[in-house]
């Protein structure tokens, strides 16, 4: 009587093929998310360019001038990230074209200011600050100078 002993062969070989692949799909989800993956210029840029797109209606500057100016209301950003995380700063300043300092405001961490100036060197662990300039009028035609800073130090992992 002959036995027909190719069926254990290849039992043995398919459990061998089914922990190479099992090894190879964990070993690339823990590389994949292990990854540091730096988002915060980019974070910083969507929200000053979200911030123009709602304060500038083609360079005509909207209600910022006006003392119940509310941001957060009228541009549909979450105040929350700028008061609680600690990882966000915004400062938005509208000068006249004397110089003159029309409208500040202020939100988020406040020492960001300061280390905007040091990310310049590309420091790892400083915010990534994205800074923006521009001219814009009011709806009499008076120019202004519109300064948008954004800082970002929110690590995606």
């Amino acid at each position: 009587m002959i036995e027909n002993k190719s069926g254990e062969l290849l039992s043995m070989w398919w459990f061998f093929v089914l922990i190479i692949i099992g090894v190879g799909i964990i070993a690339g989800t823990l590389m994949f998310a292990s990854e540091k993956i730096d988002v915060r210029t980019i974070q910083a840029d969507v929200i000053s360019n979200k911030i123009i797109d709602c304060v500038v209606d083609f360079g005509v500057i909207s209600d910022i001038l006006s003392s119940d100016f509310n941001l957060f209301d009228s541009c549909y950003i979450d105040k929350g990230i700028f008061d609680s995380s600690g990882n966000y700063f915004l400062r938005i300043n509208l000068t006249s074209g004397l110089g003159e300092v029309k409208n500040e405001l202020t939100y988020g961490n406040r020492a960001f200011v300061e280390d905007c100036k040091i990310s310049l060197i590309q420091a790892d662990n400083y915010p990534r600050c994205v800074k923006k300039e521009l001219l814009v009028l009011d709806s009499s035609g008076n120019s202004y100078k519109l300064n948008i800073m954004v800082g970002s130090n929110y690590e995606f992992r």
